[in-house]
């Protein structure tokens, strides 16, 4: 390949500036596929989020899903007892689940029991 090159650069260097053009393209085409991936992955857990679950929203609060509205792509959270909010499904940064509490709980600084403050 390397060798092509070198005898077409010779020959004018057009092959080295189809080069050039190219390998940003391809750069492009991998970042937005990635980004694709990603966007697909957040639509679909937002369309995923019942009620009952505890979500984060993506201006960092955190609530209980009460009631999920179809119609209007909204979502309405109870953040304290008694206090409900009505938010955009999209705004549902992220999806909590009680594992990740129980892990959090469970983690020691030494192997041999739960993490104690002092």
């Amino acid at each position: 390949m390397i060798a092509i090159l070198a005898q077409q650069a010779q020959s004018g260097g057009s092959a080295f500036f189809l080069l050039i053009l190219a390998l940003p393209l391809v750069m492009m085409f991998f970042l937005n596929r990635s980004n694709r991936r990603r966007v697909d992955a957040q639509r679909t857990m937002q369309q995923a989020v019942e009620e009952g679950e505890e979500i984060v929203t993506s201006g960092g609060i955190f609530g209980t899903v009460i009631r999920v509205d179809d119609d209007d792509d909204s979502i309405l959270l109870e953040i304290a007892p008694a206090t409900r909010v009505k938010v955009a499904r999209a705004a549902v940064a992220r999806r909590l689940s009680l594992e990740a509490y129980d892990e959090d709980e469970e983690e020691t600084a030494d192997g041999e029991g739960p993490i104690q403050s002092s």
